[in-house]
């Protein structure tokens, strides 16, 4: 009798504890990121912070924090902000510059491009787009320095889409 009543006892506290912990939520405090990457060419700079989820639960990710700045500035300007479900390391390869003006980065379900210099980003995050919500991913982005360009969406199922730009991403179209 007593094993029985100190079993559910047990039982009972587990299931307390984990709708407490499934009921704390994540936040995104901005203090220490845990990877940095800046990357620049020769008239601004872009930097990438990951910082990680912090709270309880089972599964925490990470925000990736864009930000700008002129080469002979210390102060950063944000571009976009985006939550992953996995606290991956920062793609390198997903920040790209065309010559002195126009740079583009991507990450996930999110693309943001530049053609001043920095001065001014066009974001678009699929999640969105009622064309793409929840139904796809960016694999690719491939942009010339006239501003044409692809970029490959990973769809659910395995399947794959081109949209096609010709003004640096600031408007895609599908073939």
């Amino acid at each position: 009798m007593k094993l029985r009543w100190l079993l559910s006892l047990g039982l009972l506290a587990f299931v307390v504890c984990c709708i407490f912990f499934a009921l704390q939520a994540p936040t995104h405090p901005r203090k220490y990121p845990r990877h940095v990457y800046i990357t620049s060419n020769d008239k601004f700079r872009i930097r990438v912070q990951m910082f990680p989820e912090e709270g309880v639960g089972f599964v925490l990710g990470g925000y990736y924090v864009f930000q700008w700045a002129d080469m002979d500035s210390d102060k950063w300007a944000d571009i976009a902000t985006y939550k992953q479900d996995d606290p991956d390391p920062i793609a390198c390869d997903r920040i790209r510059f065309l010559g002195d003006k126009v740079a583009y980065v991507f990450m996930g379900q999110m693309f943001a491009v530049t053609t001043n210099g920095g001065g001014v980003w066009k974001v678009w995050d699929i999640r969105r787009d009622p064309a793409w919500r929840d139904q796809a991913g960016i694999e690719n982005i491939q942009l010339s320095e006239d501003g044409v360009g692809t970029m490959t969406l990973r769809i659910i199922g395995d399947k794959r889409a081109i949209l096609r730009t010709n003004d640096y991403g600031y408007h895609w179209n599908k073939d």
